[in-house]
């Protein structure tokens, strides 16, 4: 809706509209803010806490550049709420980056950790077949493991 909003308040290409809707994407994300509070939509404390402070950064960057159109659009005195919206943006870039990072390393050490699993495992190759082609065929994890226990 705020990506909706957004690219509405710039087709019309006049300044009523574009602050409107512009203030409409700001009462979202801020509705958006709100909710997520009560809900916890989020498994871990830092996918929470990363994304509230994105949306907050998000929400002051559009705000500041709402108040440089309202306040000083013939002005360049206002410059500074520009330069400030920058800097939002450029910290929601930041932290996303390092979230990425963040997730390339988990992605790693939970590959690593499977492979080592899977080296480690003392059974014969043709039990990994018998209990692969039981899992496909829908036996019961119970008869499973008692196949691959006599393979073994």
């Amino acid at each position: 809706m705020v990506s909706c909003a957004g690219a509405a308040s710039g087709l019309d290409g006049s300044g009523a509209a574009c602050r409107g809707w512009g203030l409409l994407a700001v009462l979202l994300m801020v509705a958006q803010l709100v909710v997520m509070f009560p809900m916890r939509p989020f498994t871990t404390l830092f996918s929470f806490v990363q994304a509230v402070v994105i949306l907050a950064l998000t929400i002051l960057s559009a705000l500041s550049q709402l108040v440089y159109i309202w306040a000083y659009a013939n002005d360049t005195s206002g410059v500074w709420l520009v330069n400030a919206s920058a800097g939002c943006s450029l910290a929601v870039v930041g932290l996303s980056a390092v979230n990425i990072l963040l997730n390339g390393a988990q992605l790693w050490a939970a590959a690593v950790r499977r492979i080592e699993t899977f080296r480690n495992r003392r059974v014969a190759p043709h039990a990994l077949f018998i209990v692969s082609h039981n899992m496909m065929m829908g036996v019961e994890r119970g008869d499973v493991r008692l196949l691959s226990s006599f393979a073994s």
